[in-house]
């Protein structure tokens, strides 16, 4: 299997230095087919991977303080 018929994604951020619009746009032209996200801003991501076609690949969740459900006290650390 060559991995030039994978699906290349890489995970989209919203800056303060550039639009998700152009982020999305500067994606697309170097190569990413698609991206993952936080859990934030979920539609207008959509929106955008079907201006640009690409994949929406996955949704991030939250991992603020996920180590703290190993600990005795559960969630609540």
């Amino acid at each position: 299997m060559s991995i030039w018929k994978n699906k290349l994604c890489i995970l989209l951020r919203d800056y303060d230095f550039i639009s998700i619009d152009d982020h999305m746009g500067v994606l697309k032209n170097a190569g990413f087919d698609g991206f993952f996200s936080s859990y934030e801003n979920v539609d207008e991501y959509g929106r955008l991977a079907k201006k640009y076609g690409m994949i929406y690949q996955s949704i991030h969740g939250s991992y603020r303080h996920a180590r703290d459900i190993w600990y005795d006290e559960g969630e609540k650390g």
